[in-house]
């Protein structure tokens, strides 16, 4: 079942705690990759350096992920130190 929105866990390490949220754009991104830009827009501290607590690591999977054999891609989004 296609939602229009994505649901994403957010986990805050430093607490261990996590929670569901509901994140609107499905209909404006493609995939894993165009997910992972989505939440590093959103959530991604960009006036921060890149090993600064705060920032997220953010791992996002496509909408095909299980369907198909082999079909286990995960795209890994974070702000790099070689920038």
């Amino acid at each position: 079942m296609i939602r229009e929105e994505f649901r994403i866990l957010r986990v805050d390490l430093a607490t261990g705690k996590g929670s569901i949220e509901h994140l609107d754009g499905r209909n404006q991104v493609a995939g894993g990759s165009g997910l992972a830009a989505l939440l590093y827009s959103r959530y991604g501290l960009v006036d921060q350096p890149w090993n600064a607590p705060e920032q997220p690591l953010i791992f996002a999977i496509g909408p095909l992920t299980g369907y198909f054999p082999l079909m286990s891609k995960t795209v890994c989004s974070f702000k790099s130190g070689y920038h």
